[in-house]
């Protein structure tokens, strides 16, 4: 088998493997090895293109990979520009971009919402929180209806839509993340499935229990 191919598509233009000198995605879901609970996870992305067109600020990125010219593309993201950085010397453009995790970083109360019903159902708060987010929510979602969101107030104020999610994922044992299709999911320790080697995570790394691998 050959190497992996990826592209990048931006707003429409499909940037082929020979205009990406470099890639690198990285993300906390399991960190330092290490499964937590409670996260809300944002993953990262650095691209550099070659000879770029021109980029819209804050436009989003969907990186796709195959194994070989005859296999499907496969999703591994999309991601949102933060910041970028032109090299006019190689005529190359690097961009730092995040996926929509980060647009639960704001205030979960409206107008409105105090004549909700409250405690909400726990799927409910999160349909409302991911249309806000601008994304769907993963079918392999699973969440526990004995733990509600509670009214989002705590004695520090109004919580954020990461904080709501995060109380959630507590409850159900586990962390958010977006998945490669871009969509909201939570991964729950329940959910990991049985292998008949050590488990990893699906970027790869191994999923410890303090300084021990898990292996089933």
């Amino acid at each position: 088998m050959g190497a992996v191919e990826i592209r990048a598509i931006i707003d429409g233009t499909t940037y082929e493997q020979g205009k990406i000198t470099s890639c690198r995605v990285t993300s906390g879901l399991f960190s330092g090895s290490t499964f937590s609970i409670g996260g809300c996870v944002a993953a990262q992305m650095e691209i550099t293109l070659r000879h770029p067109a021109s980029i819209a600020r804050g436009a989003s990125i969907a990186l796709q990979c195959r194994s070989g010219p005859s296999d499907p593309w496969i999703p591994q993201g999309i991601y949102f520009i933060d910041t970028r950085t032109h090299d006019a010397a190689t005529d190359t453009l690097t961009l730092s971009c995040y996926d929509a995790m980060l647009k639960a970083e704001q205030q979960w109360l409206q107008p409105g919402y105090e004549l909700k019903n409250w405690p909400m159902p726990p799927m409910t708060a999160v349909e409302d929180i991911a249309g806000r987010m601008g994304v769907t929510i993963d079918g392999r979602t699973v969440l526990d209806p004995q733990f509600p969101a509670e009214y989002p107030v705590d004695e520090y104020g109004d919580l954020t839509m990461r904080e709501v999610l995060s109380y959630l994922a507590m409850a159900n044992a586990g962390n958010w993340i977006i998945a490669h299709s871009g969509e909201l999911l939570l991964v729950r320790m329940q959910d990991i499935p049985p292998e008949t080697h050590y488990l990893i995570t699906e970027r790869g790394a191994a999923i410890r229990f303090g300084e021990v691998r898990l292996l089933v």
